[in-house]
């Protein structure tokens, strides 16, 4: 699942939390991006179990990486 933290259609942090604390989603991983300079956002997100917070400049570069599963380039959690 690939999320925007500045997302306005939906929370964000609200939905991380949804899918790591159902048992049957927990596993789906999520990545997510946010400008780096956001740093509080990058901590809840972290905290609310994402299991990769990326800079926007970060994620755009990955792209291709992310949508075809190869989450072995990302550092979890950077």
């Amino acid at each position: 699942m690939i999320i925007d933290l500045n997302s306005d259609r939906l929370d964000p942090l609200e939905t991380i939390g949804f899918f790591k604390s159902r048992a049957e989603l927990s596993e789906v991983p999520i990545v997510s991006f946010v400008s780096h300079v956001q740093t509080e956002l990058i901590r809840a997100a972290q905290a609310a179990g994402c299991d990769y917070v990326l800079p926007r400049s970060a994620f755009t570069q990955m792209l291709l990486e992310i949508v075809s599963g190869k989450l072995g380039a990302l550092s979890r959690r950077a």
